[in-house]
């Protein structure tokens, strides 16, 4: 009878022992595919220079160099400049510029660590971004007026331009942006939602987890965002927006948060020039955990108050719901990106 209670102790002792071996040997082969994933990556993001040259120029504004790239009449006035919106670039606007440069000059840029402008994101505020924006402009001889276009992240950026330097603004066109006091406007639930999808973005900043993901299915091989762009842009899209630097640029805007948006809503008033202000009509989708459609509606409905209240900050201020487009209005529906550009245009030229 001991002898039976001996085997069984030694069978489960065994067994253990062998689970144990096992999940060693699945540890040990789960962190070399992450070590083999991380050197992908890398190696990937550093071939990325040569394999897709910048179509604009490079433009050294000191400490590092920012991507430009105009089309249009060089001629052109006034000169539309276009800031994208987080972990966004120039190669993603290609559906816009290719239409706007038919009637004027147009200007984008990528903000560092995003696009062609490689680099480590800084965490800048919104003051420092636009500081770097004027610097790039002045150092690649982009002379004014400018007429100010934002999506997203990117429509903070022109606004604090346009509060800095208005003598340069001719007028402006926002794309669903963040403006001065949406944080404060979402439902606390909502702004708690907010704050997790921010982290879940920003975890794709390790490069080895970001493409181990698409290994294993979790993340598709390339964003169906792009899937309307002109071939060689949405190749070059896929390649240098769709890789671990997105979470990296999301993350670096996350390091100053709370200076950046003190900053913002202190900022002096815009400057009283046309404004076309476009909101989406589709809510925006979050990652991470589920959250109850009563605090979406809330969350919507206070993103469309910031717009309306934007758009009444100028005399001469249109806010423009773009049916049927959720936050990526430049994919969505860029047809009314460009026609909104074009009055502004052609309603400055009127003058």
């Amino acid at each position: 009878m001991k002898d039976d209670k001996k085997n069984t102790t030694h069978k489960r002792i065994g067994c253990l022992g062998w689970g144990l071996r096992v999940i060693g040997v699945l540890f040990a082969l789960l962190v070399l595919l992450f070590l083999a994933a991380f050197i992908v990556e890398k190696v990937s993001l550093a071939q990325l220079p040569d394999k897709y040259p910048p179509p604009g120029e490079m433009v050294d504004i000191g400490p590092y160099s920012l991507h430009l790239y105009c089309t249009g009449d060089p001629s052109g006035k006034p000169v539309v400049v276009v800031s994208p919106g987080s972990g966004s670039s120039v190669a993603q606007w290609a559906l816009v510029h290719s239409e706007v440069a038919k009637f004027a000059r147009i200007c984008i840029y990528d903000r560092l660590g995003t696009g062609w402008s490689f680099g480590t994101p800084q965490g800048q505020t919104f003051q420092e971004e636009a500081q770097d924006a004027h610097l790039l402009l002045q150092n690649a001889s982009i002379k004014g007026p400018y007429i100010l276009v934002g999506a997203s992240y990117g429509g903070a950026v022109m606004q604090t331009y346009a509060s800095l330097y208005p003598q340069d603004v001719a007028g402006m066109v926002m794309v669903d942006v963040v403006t001065r006091e949406i944080e404060s406007k979402y439902p606390e639930k909502y702004q708690k939602n907010l704050k997790i999808s921010r982290q879940v973005i920003s975890a794709f900043s390790t490069p080895g987890l970001f493409r181990l993901m698409q290994w294993f299915g979790l993340l598709p091989k390339t964003t169906p965002l792009f899937d309307n762009l002109p071939p060689d842009w949405k190749e070059m899209a896929n390649a240098l927006d769709y890789n671990s630097r997105m979470g990296a640029d999301r993350k670096a805007a996350m390091s100053k948060f709370d200076e950046r948006n003190a900053q913002f809503m202190s900022a002096a008033p815009l400057p009283d020039v046309p404004m076309i202000v476009i909101a989406r009509e589709i809510a925006d989708v979050l990652p991470g955990p589920p959250i109850d459609e009563e605090t979406v509606l809330q969350a919507e409905q206070a993103w469309r108050e910031a717009h309306v209240e934007l758009a009444a900050q100028v005399s001469d201020g249109t806010l423009i719901v773009a049916k049927g487009s959720g936050h990526s209005v430049q994919f969505d529906k860029p047809e009314v990106v460009i026609n909104a550009i074009r009055t502004i245009v052609e309603q400055v030229r009127g003058k």
